[in-house]
């Protein structure tokens, strides 16, 4: 008894060793799969199909709750998904080496064979040269450009277009709505990349477009995310307001997905038509940062560093955007060459900044951003508007004279902030609240000064120049019909646009807007009678003898002065706001000690 009651703890701990050990060696329990949506939330997924109870609850379709084949490198889907890539590979490469013997050998048929000629068919059947051919894709597949997928579920369909010659693709209207399935964990970049599987089915030189992709997403490297969110608020607060050309909803939906590949090691099944959109994403968030470096203040830098980390900012996108992207036709590379053009422009780079204007200029034309096109969504039809709008004024502000290209605005933007327009085709349009101002009134504002006031101020000073001197009479009537025009437009500036005295806005955006669209009723309203003097002081007119004349001069002078006094104030008192977004150059050129001369030289012409 002793000896058995001696011999079972030794017994028992071995057998609870062998459960252990039995334990261990059963598989353990299977565990569902998380679909893309969960695995991007970081949530909890049930692994339903074909929709999980999350997405369901969301309200997303099967469509955006997609499930990924292969969850961990190592794993027995991985294998048999990696090993049924290589055999349709290996598939694939075998017929187009047949197609190329066939053809071959139907060449030998009609042409003698000489030992140069056998030669250059052997070298051409080769597996090498094949494959070298292999890796050419036809360039039509790199221009297209699909939806990049977001939580939001905005849904806007393209529309096929052609204008011009510019090769017009399917834009990526909706390309902040429709989840693509290859989102989500994908192997390393760094890994080798001919062990990638085609990332399309049939895909005759997908090989090189994952290549291509690859080496696209690798010049992706963002800032710190709490420098670009600081940035990005400086741009939104200061020069967005002056030219929305961006959905800010759409934006930052394309915005956070790149950040999620940035920051992902498994980028390299990410397609090439997916990599072209994070790449325009890319750069145009850089012209963003650029503009929100330049606007930023810094008490800590001299102004050159502050302007020259500025620049690095739009070094870093100028190879994507005018190599990589350059034939791309989208809607993202047209407003990231609107940005960089704005940058550029209030960095005093005229000349680059005239370049990338004609570039944004014949892209919105080939992708017939000036036209309506039906289907879209209210948002996407506001965004191509504003942005058709914002090419075609900076357009207009650099041209010199006698040029041909003068573009029209077409149909203006709707005054309905970002967050109430309509994100889904086919749903009826919605309306800015009646008690909400919009901050799309000062663009439209901007519009329609240029349109009604400051083109015809252009076209006359053109006008002048190829012509003979212009009497009196006509520049003086002239003169009055622009001012008219200019107080009528004034008068009808919404009430959240005009500055008061002290301030009451709401809102500091709408403070900043209401100054600057002062300060551009103030330079018109110098510019007019500074036009006309000009005029009367280059055709050598005589002295007006007529009572209504001389009034009419002498308020010339009047106007042209009350206007700059009052210009220089305000400039004055609001010196950051002027430094970065003060009047355009193209008829701002009005300075108060300009203005004092001429006056001067003039009231000393009639005292005289």
């Amino acid at each position: 008894m002793t000896k058995s009651k001696a011999s079972s703890p030794g017994s028992s701990a071995s057998a609870s060793a062998t459960r252990r050990q039995h334990a261990t060696a059963r598989p353990g329990k299977a565990r569902s799969l998380a679909c893309r949506q969960c695995r991007d939330r970081k949530i909890r997924c049930d692994g339903a199909r074909p929709v999980c109870d999350s997405c369901s609850r969301r309200g997303l379709c099967a469509d955006q709750c997609v499930y990924p084949e292969i969850e961990h490198e190592g794993s027995i889907a991985s294998s048999r998904s990696y090993i049924r890539a290589l055999q349709k590979r290996v598939q694939e490469l075998e017929e187009k080496e047949k197609q190329l013997e066939l053809v071959a050998h139907g060449h030998n048929a009609f042409v003698a064979t000489t030992p140069a000629h056998e030669e250059w068919r052997k070298l051409s059947t080769s597996p090498s040269v094949v494959s070298e051919r292999i890796a050419r894709p036809p360039r039509h597949v790199d221009h297209a450009l699909p939806p990049i997928h977001t939580d939001s579920g905005y849904s806007l369909p393209s529309f096929s277009s052609r204008a011009g010659s510019l090769p017009v693709v399917h834009e990526p209207a909706s390309y902040y709505s429709r989840p693509h399935h290859l989102m989500g964990a994908s192997p390393p970049l760094t890994d080798d990349l001919e062990d990638a599987a085609p990332a399309k089915p049939s895909s005759f030189g997908s090989y090189s477009s994952n290549v291509k992709a690859a080496l696209m997403l690798q010049k992706i490297t963002l800032p710190p995310a709490d420098l670009m969110d600081e940035l990005l608020a400086e741009y939104f607060n200061i020069d967005w307001i002056t030219m929305p050309v961006i959905h800010r909803p759409s934006f930052y939906q394309r915005y956070h997905r790149l950040i999620a590949v940035a920051n992902s090691r498994y980028r390299r099944d990410i397609p090439l038509e997916e990599a072209t959109e994070l790449a325009a994403t890319y750069s145009l968030l850089l012209g963003m940062l650029a503009i929100g470096q330049l606007a930023k203040t810094s008490i800590t830098e001299s102004v050159e560093s502050h302007a020259s980390h500025a620049f690095e900012f739009h070094q870093q996108a100028k190879t994507l955007l005018l190599v990589d992207l350059l034939s791309v036709s989208s809607l993202p590379v047209v407003q990231a060459l609107i940005v960089h053009a704005r940058f550029l422009r209030r960095a005093g780079a005229v000349q680059e900044t005239w370049m990338l204007t004609g570039m944004a200029l014949r892209l919105a034309e080939g992708l017939m951003l000036h036209v309506d096109l039906p289907g879209k969504a209210q948002a996407e039809r506001e965004e191509r508007r504003r942005a058709w709008c914002a090419c075609a004024l900076l357009v207009r502000m650099q041209n010199s004279p006698g040029s041909q290209t003068n573009p029209t605005f077409g149909t203006l933007p709707q005054e309905i902030d970002d967050e109430y327009l309509e994100a889904f085709p086919h749903n009826p349009d919605r309306v800015q609240p009646c008690d909400t101002p919009s901050r799309l009134s000062f663009f439209n504002q901007t519009l329609k000064l240029y349109d009604d006031i400051l083109q015809p101020i252009q076209d006359s000073v053109n006008h002048d120049t190829e012509s003979v001197r212009e009497p009196v009479s006509n520049i003086l009537s002239d003169a009055l019909k622009l001012d008219c025009d200019l107080e009528e437009w004034h008068a009808a500036i919404p009430e959240h646009l005009r500055v008061k005295f002290p301030c009451t806005q709401p809102e500091a955006v709408f403070r900043r807007q209401a100054t600057l669209l002062r300060m551009r009723y103030l330079e018109t309203k110098a510019l007019i009678p500074r036009v006309a003097i000009m005029k009367l002081i280059s055709s050598n007119a005589t002295q007006p003898t007529s009572i209504m004349a001389k009034s009419m001069l002498a308020g010339l002078f009047e106007s042209c002065y009350a206007a700059s006094v009052e210009l220089e104030d305000i400039m004055a008192r609001e010196r950051r706001l002027v430094t970065f977004d003060g009047p355009p150059e193209s008829h701002s050129a009005i300075g108060k000690s300009r203005h004092l001369s001429t006056t001067i030289f003039i009231l000393t012409l009639i005292s005289s």
